[in-house]
C-alpha cells in the first residue's frame, strides 16, 4: 500500500501524489472540506428501496437486497454499519475454510470463476452483496473497504 508523506502539516507532501494515486486516496481527507469520501445511497426502485456503499471514487462496494419501505432500508443499511466492523472473512474458496460464526463476510466464487462476498448479519440473514471481482485479492480489498467505510460514510437519498 502507498502511504502519504506528511511533513509535519496533517497534509501530503509533493512526493507522496502522483496523478494515479491521488484518485484513490482523496476519501482520506475526510473532514478537510472534500465531498470524496465513502457513501451509502438509498434509492427507490420499482418494487421497493435498495442501498449502495459506494467507494470515495464513486464506485459500487456493495448492494443491499430489495427493502419493501424506506424504513426497512435504513434499518438494513445500520445492520451493515453494525455488523461489518466485527464480522471475520470466511474464504469458502479455501479447502481449508473454517465455518465462521455470524456476522460473517462470506467470500465466494460464482458459476462464471469471479470473486464475490456477501456480509451475513448475526441472525445469518444476508444483508448486502459485492459486484463481481476478477481476483480473490480485488474482494479481499472490496471486504477491507467495506470494513474501513461502513460505519462512518455518510448517507444520500436518490
Amino acid at each position: 500500500r502507498e502511504s502519504f508523506a506528511c511533513g509535519g502539516t496533517g497534509m501530503p507532501g509533493p512526493a507522496a501524489l502522483t496523478p494515479k494515486s491521488i484518485h484513490g486516496k482523496l476519501g482520506a481527507f475526510q473532514g478537510k472540506g472534500m465531498d470524496s469520501m465513502a457513501k451509502f445511497v438509498i434509492r427507490k426502485v420499482i418494487s421497493g428501496f435498495k442501498f449502495d456503499l459506494l467507494a470515495a471514487n464513486g464506485e459500487k462496494i456493495l448492494t443491499s437486497e430489495v427493502y419493501s419501505s424506506q424504513s426497512a432500508c435504513e434499518k438494513g443499511l445500520s445492520s451493515v454499519r453494525k455488523n461489518a466492523a466485527a464480522a471475520p472473512v470466511e474464504d469458502q474458496t479455501s479447502e481449508t475454510a473454517a465455518g465462521a460464526s455470524n456476522p460473517k463476510f462470506e467470500l465466494f466464487q460464482d458459476r462464471g470463476g469471479k470473486f464475490r462476498f456477501r456480509l451475513r448479519s448475526r441472525n445469518g440473514k444476508t444483508i448486502a452483496v459485492s459486484d463481481a471481482y476478477v481476483t480473490k485479492a480485488g474482494c479481499r480489498s472490496g471486504i477491507e473497504s467495506v470494513v474501513k467505510n461502513a460505519a462512518g460514510a455518510d448517507v444520500e437519498e436518490e
